[in-house]
């Protein structure tokens, strides 16, 4: 006979609140500086909020573009 694995109700609606408030946090930080994002890209707030839009693992770290190599020149024009 297979034994029934109990799982603790408790560790699911913890997660649930750990995740819920990550995101609330998340958004938070973003739409308190979205007037600095909005400085630092030389745009608009209101062309500045997809920043709110966007998942947080998507979302651009300070110091990662600068990890980044340089993009490789393409091929020229065509015809040349």
């Amino acid at each position: 006979m297979s034994e029934q694995r109990q799982i603790n109700p408790w560790l699911i609606a913890v997660s649930v609140m750990l995740a819920t408030f990550m995101e609330v946090l998340d958004t938070t930080v973003v739409n308190v500086s979205l007037p600095h994002i909005a400085g630092s890209l030389s745009v608009t707030i209101d062309e500045a909020t997809w920043a709110l839009t966007l998942p947080p693992p998507v979302a651009p770290r300070p110091g990662r573009a600068g990890a980044l190599p340089p993009a490789s020149p393409g091929p020229g024009p065509a015809g040349s």
